[in-house]
This record gives structure tokens, C-alpha cells and sequence, in this order.
């Protein structure tokens, strides 16, 4: 199986904490979620959140039949 896991979709950061130099962190890795879904980013609360949007980029799904099991 193969597959490039975005499915047409993206991961977007909403209202971005500011880093040490004022730039909005856009990358969602760089923050932690609390187990309450509340986001942080270096140990301080934040109001950012997250959103899946579309790409715009064409999907598609094939689908392979083998003759007989893949052991």
C-alpha cells in the first residue's frame, strides 16, 4: 500500500503564538496540547488553534485485487 496521507486536506495554525523574535509559529508540531485540548508553545498558554482545510489538489484511491493472499 501506498499513500501520501493528505488526502486533499492540510493542517493549518489559527490566531499563531509569536516566537522569541515576533514571527507567528506556524508549524503545528511546535506546540503541546494539554489533556484538555488546550493548546501551549514553550510552556505558556496560547489562544491558537488548529484547522484542517482543503488543498485543492486533485485525490484519487486505487484499488489492487491480488490473485491470493501476501504472506
Amino acid at each position: 500500500m501506498a499513500s501520501d496521507n493528505d488526502f486533499g486536506l492540510a493542517g493549518k495554525v489559527e490566531k499563531p503564538a509569536a516566537d522569541k523574535d515576533g514571527k507567528p509559529v506556524a508549524d503545528p508540531t511546535d506546540y503541546e496540547l494539554s489533556p484538555d485540548g488546550k493548546a501551549s508553545y514553550e510552556g505558556k498558554p496560547v489562544d491558537t488553534t488548529f484547522a484542517i482545510v482543503p488543498t485543492g489538489e486533485k485525490t484519487e484511491l486505487w484499488l489492487v485485487t491480488l490473485p491470493e493472499a501476501v504472506q
